[in-house]
C-alpha cells in the first residue's frame, strides 16, 4: 500500500475526507517537493501541492504526479486555494497535521472555511515514515559511510591546542566534500568537561592532554541522515578512564545483541541501563538508549525507559549509551543500526576500540 493510501485509509477510519500536511519531511516523503514552504493536501482525489512562486519550476520538476498551486500568481493566498480545492474534491472535513500549524494559521484557515469542519491529525505520515523501503535503506548506508569517511579525515586534528569549534567546522567541511547535502544537526565536539554535557556546543576550549573528546555528527544524503558518536583521549587514558569506556562499550554492545524484532523501544533501553546498574553507575546515564533516524535525525521509534513501541524490521535507530560525571568528563558511544529480521545491522562502521592520541 502506497503512503497515499494509508493516508487516505487512516483519515477515512477517522472521519476526514482530507488531510493537510506541512511539515517539510512528511511532505518530501508524500510528494518529493524539497522546498522549505508549502502546505500538502492529502485526499482519495489526488494531491494538491500549495507553495509560492519561488518554488514554481522545482515543485514541476520534484512533484509530477501532484497538482501545483502558487500562492500569489493571481494575488491568492494559500487560505484562498486551499478553499479552492476543497470546493473543487468536495471535502467538507479537514484534517490538519496537529504539530505542524500554529494557532494562527489554524484560526486563518477555519476563517477561509467556513463551511469546512476542521480537526487536527497525529502522526499519520509519520508513520509510514516507520519502516523504511529498500531506497531508504541505501541512502541511509551512503550517509553513514560519508560520516565515517569524515571521522578518518579529522582523526589527525584531534591533539593539544585545536579548538572544539575548529574540529567541528573541519568536519562538517570534510562531509560535504565527500558527497553530504548538509549535516544531520550541528556537530557536537565536546573536550574535558564538556564531555559531560551531553548536547555541549563547540567552542573556544582547546583540547589537552588526558581529555575525554565527544564527538557527535551525521551526515544527509538525498534527504537521510546518519548519526554516530565517538569518543577518545587526548594523550595516554588513565586506568579510571579505560574501565570507564570499556563500562560504556559493554552496555552499547550488550544492547545492539539484544535489539531485534519484538523487543520494545523500554526493553532495548533496560539492556543498557542493566549494564551501568549492575556497575553502580546507573545514575550517569541521563538519556534513553536511542531515537530513530530517517528523513529527520530525530524521529519514531524512542529506545527511552518504559517505552511501549515494538521494533520492527526495516525500521532505523540510533544506540547510544552513554555515562557522563559533571567537571570530569563523559563517554558515549553511539551507532546507526537497521533492525533485520534476526537482530540489527550496524552501517556506521568506525571502529569503537578507544583511540589515545
Amino acid at each position: 500500500m502506497s503512503i497515499l493510501q494509508q493516508i487516505v485509509l487512516a483519515n477515512k477510519k477517522a472521519g476526514f475526507d482530507a488531510v493537510l500536511l506541512a511539515e517539510p519531511k512528511n511532505i518530501r516523503y508524500v510528494c518529493n517537493f524539497t522546498g522549505e514552504e508549502a502546505w500538502l493536501l492529502v485526499a482519495e482525489a489526488g494531491l494538491a501541492l500549495l507553495t509560492d512562486g519561488r518554488f514554481t519550476n522545482q515543485a514541476a520538476k520534484e512533484c509530477k504526479e501532484t497538482a501545483v498551486m502558487i500562492k500569489g500568481s493571481a494575488g491568492q493566498s494559500w487560505q484562498q486555494l486551499l478553499q479552492e480545492q476543497c470546493r473543487l474534491w468536495g471535502i467538507n472535513k479537514l484534517g490538519l497535521e496537529a504539530d505542524a500549524f500554529t494557532c494562527r494559521q489554524y484560526s486563518e484557515i477555519k476563517q477561509a472555511l467556513p463551511q469546512v469542519e476542521l480537526g487536527l491529525i497525529d502522526e499519520t505520515a509519520e508513520k509510514g515514515r516507520l519502516i523504511k523501503s529498500s531506497t531508504e535503506l541505501d541512502k541511509m548506508r551512503q550517509a553513514a559511510r560519508i560520516a565515517d569517511a569524515a571521522w578518518l579525515d579529522i582523526l589527525p586534528m584531534l591533539r593539544p591546542g585545536v579548538t572544539e569549534a575548529e574540529i567541528a567546522n573541519e568536519l562538517e567541511y570534510a562531509m560535504r566534500k565527500k558527497g553530504a547535502e548538509g549535516i544531520s544537526f550541528p556537530s557536537i565536539v565536546a573536550a574535558g568537561e564538556n564531555s559531560a554535557l551531553p548536547h555541549a556546543h563547540p567552542g573556544k576550549k582547546e583540547l589537552k592532554r588526558g581529555d575525554f573528546v565527544v564527538l557527535d555528527f551525521g551526515a544527509i544524503f538525498e534527504g537521510y541522515c546518519s548519526d554516530i558518536t565517538r569518543t577518545v583521549i587526548i594523550g595516554k587514558a588513565t586506568k579510571e578512564q579505560k574501565d570507564f569506556y570499556e563500562l560504556v562499550l559493554l552496555a552499547q554492545k550488550t544492547a545492539l545483541a539484544a535489539i531485534k524484532p519484538g523487543i520494545t523501544g523500554g526493553g532495548a533501553d533496560a539492556v543498557a541501563r542493566n549494564v551501568f546498574k549492575a556497575a553502580g553507575k546507573e545514575i550517569y546515564f541521563t538519556h534513553g538508549l536511542g531515537h530513530g533516524v530517517g528523513l529527520a535525525v530525530h524521529e519514531q521509534p524512542s529506545l527511552c525507559p518504559g517505552d511501549p513501541a515494538i521494533l520492527t524490521e526495516g525500521q532505523v535507530v540510533t544506540v547510544e549509551p552513554g555515562l557522563y560525571v559533571a567537571g570530569w568528563g563523559g563517554v558515549r558511544i553511539e551507532d546507526t543500526v537497521i533492525i533485520t529480521s534476526t537482530g540489527c545491522e550496524r552501517i556506521t562502521m568506525t571502529p569503537k576500540e578507544l583511540l589515545e592520541l
